[in-house]
């Protein structure tokens, strides 16, 4: 049976866009207009778009964009792909994405460019981001389980050598105290205080938990700062300048542990899938403005 070919707006809809692409302005995202006109052109030669022109005056004259009664002004651009053209009024809007009133040239035409985008997007190319899912476009690869390690044939008993005694590990159950001491880039040592109070976590446990607890802790969030104790001296000032700094945190924060992640992928799918989610979540809290909950 001969398969069926895609259209072109299922082909432009499911085209996977480089994260370097996508801008991020005041918590919107942005598709950068070369980079989307230079893959519809890679994909279709053919692709042609118009600004459109407006006659207005007397005697009269052309200008990119029109106005109403109250001032605000609008822009026309139409893309055409293989013979299907699209057109879309597009606002000019200010950086705050708030209709402007006698707009300068360079409103009008950055509100050209974004009016070209938005009607790309119609055939397809960048729509998910309109949608408010350009995590789907950009979204961190998750590990896939590893196959699990072939199994060590058991000893007899009398051959067995004698385990010794587990060691035990203590963690600090406040997370604000334990986070904001790691957190501290002017300390050489961390020291934990109370440690009779602290929990003892023997061999017995569950090691992945312990590696749940240190992603969940040490996660970038926007409430984090260079200093974790500014009555003694240390600044105290946020460590992240912008929600995008934090999201850029969070990704790399992945990257470097990419490996252990798929560790636990193989090992204990369900902390695993927790693990993911603290790192989306963390990622859309900063995206949107806030703190890191630790939660999922």
């Amino acid at each position: 049976m001969t398969e069926k070919k895609k259209g072109n707006f299922e082909s432009l809809f499911e085209a996977k866009i480089p994260a370097d692409k996508i801008e991020k302005k005041n918590g919107f995202d942005y598709l950068k207009w070369s980079y989307a006109w230079s893959q519809i052109k890679k994909r279709h030669p053919d692709a042609s778009f118009e600004k459109h022109w407006f006659t207005v005056g007397e005697p009269s004259y052309s200008i990119p964009y029109a106005m109403d009664k109250k001032g605000f002004a609008y822009v026309k651009v139409t893309v055409t792909i293989d013979g299907d053209s699209i057109t879309e009024t597009f606002p000019v809007l200010d950086y705050r994405n708030k209709a402007v009133q006698t707009p300068d040239p360079m409103a009008v035409n950055t509100a050209l460019q974004r009016g070209l985008v938005k009607t790309i997007a119609y055939h397809g190319f960048g729509l998910l981001l309109y949608e408010g899912a350009a995590d789907e476009l950009i979204e961190v690869e998750e590990e896939k389980p590893q196959p699990e390690p072939k199994k060590v044939k058991k000893q007899p008993e009398d051959k067995k050598k004698p385990e010794s005694p587990p060691s035990e590990v203590k963690i600090n159950p406040s997370k604000e105290e334990f986070r904001s001491k790691m957190l501290d880039h002017h300390a050489d040592v961390v020291t934990l205080e109370d440690e009779e109070n602290l929990p003892v976590i023997s061999g017995d446990s569950d090691a992945f938990d312990i590696l749940e607890k240190v992603f969940q802790t040490f996660m970038p969030s926007l409430d984090d700062s260079i200093g974790a104790n500014p009555e003694e001296g240390f600044s105290g000032e946020q460590l992240y300048e912008t929600p995008d700094d934090c999201v850029k945190a969070v990704e790399d924060f992945y990257k470097i542990n990419k490996e252990a992640i798929g560790m636990i992928a193989s090992t204990s799918p369900e902390t695993h899938r927790r693990v993911m989610t603290y790192f989306k979540s963390a990622k859309q809290s900063a995206q949107n403005n806030q703190p890191f909950g630790g939660d999922e």
